[in-house]
């Protein structure tokens, strides 16, 4: 049954819940209670965790919602928003937009974007290696780290470092996920001023490999793996859920299949089928969902090739974009050119 708003804003919070637990740093917010002094407020619930949050959860709601949204708009110079406030109610968090009201701060962020902005595009690529270098290298130390010997303090220890490097990938991700967002609006606007809709934007930037694509290519050629050694069978008669136990059993066609698997994993297991959900299996601990994947694609005549999809999705982009500028004037392809 969902709760009245007067249910809500008397909640104490999660049961056993107080305002010292919110230990996260602080921008201009953290996780608390909606409380009658924000009752006025639009609350949107957070679609990721619909079903509520686990406690440990909270520090996701923390450190990545509030601290993460609201240090990114700071430090990317956001026009018109501080990002977004989290509370809770409950086990269930609920978000709202962060203003910035200042006419004066609004028209220096703008000024410190214009600046900022070109030199981000131009060095992106270069700058973003760089910095997926480092993500991944301190990860893989957090990930590698023996905890079988480790006491009660050098566990609590561990924790707040991991806690310490999910929050600064956070910061990453917002860091870099703000410009990017603010340019391709931008670029949007300037196409509807040249009389160019909306939804075909999306067409003049596909085509490009990227670590999704990588990931998926990955778990194709393992799907097809598993039909060149002789299991399609494995994966078609039993339910995703039963496929571990069923390749078990599948005997010495199976083995190799396996070592492919467990290399798959090393580098792709670490994902969750939702983001910032504590609770959730990653692929290494519960690969049921990669078996699932494997199972739909085996259903098909023939596994798709991400690298000749990209090859079409790339025609497409150029053709898409050959077509557009043969409308525009000789100004407006120059303008359009430079994006």
């Amino acid at each position: 049954m969902p709760f009245s708003e007067a249910e809500i804003i008397a909640d104490p919070g999660y049961p056993g819940w107080h305002s010292g637990m919110a230990v996260g740093p602080r921008m201009h917010t953290v996780a608390r209670p909606i409380g009658p002094e924000l009752k006025d407020s639009f609350w949107i619930l957070e679609y990721r965790w619909s079903y509520g949050i686990r406690p440990l959860g909270f520090t996701v709601v923390d450190d990545a919602m509030n601290w993460g949204l609201q240090r990114g708009a700071y430090e990317t110079h956001l026009p018109g928003s501080n990002g977004q406030d989290y509370a809770l109610a409950g086990v269930h968090a609920y978000c709202r937009e962060l203003p910035q009201f200042s006419a004066l701060e609004d028209e220096a962020r703008e000024q410190r974007l214009d600046a900022c902005l070109p030199p981000f595009l131009e060095g992106f690529s270069a700058n973003w290696a760089a910095t997926t270098r480092t993500l991944d290298a301190r990860g893989r130390t957090l990930c590698e780290c023996d905890l079988s010997g480790l006491g009660t303090g050098e566990l609590l220890e561990y924790l707040e470092d991991a806690r310490l490097y999910l929050r600064w990938v956070w910061e990453v991700h917002f860091q870099w996920m703000y410009p990017l967002l603010v340019n391709y609006l931008g670029f949007t606007g300037f196409c509807e001023e040249l009389g160019i809709a909306a939804a075909e934007v999306p067409k003049f930037l596909a085509g490009n490999p990227s670590k999704i694509t990588e990931g998926d290519q990955a778990l194709f050629s393992l799907a097809a793996e598993a039909r060149n050694v002789g299991l399609e069978s494995v994966f078609k008669e039993n339910e995703a859920g039963g496929i571990a136990t069923a390749l078990g059993k599948a005997g010495a066609s199976a083995s190799g299949f396996q070592d492919k698997l467990e290399e798959f994993l090393q580098t792709w297991g670490w994902r969750t089928e939702n983001v910032g959900d504590l609770g959730i299996d990653s692929w290494r601990e519960n690969p049921t969902p990669v078996f699932g994947t494997i199972r739909t694609l085996l259903a098909k005549d023939s596994i798709p090739d991400v690298s000749t999809e990209l090859q079409h999705s790339a025609a497409a982009r150029d053709e898409a974009i050959a077509a557009t500028r043969g409308r525009l004037s000789r100004s407006e392809q120059v303008s359009f050119d430079e994006g």
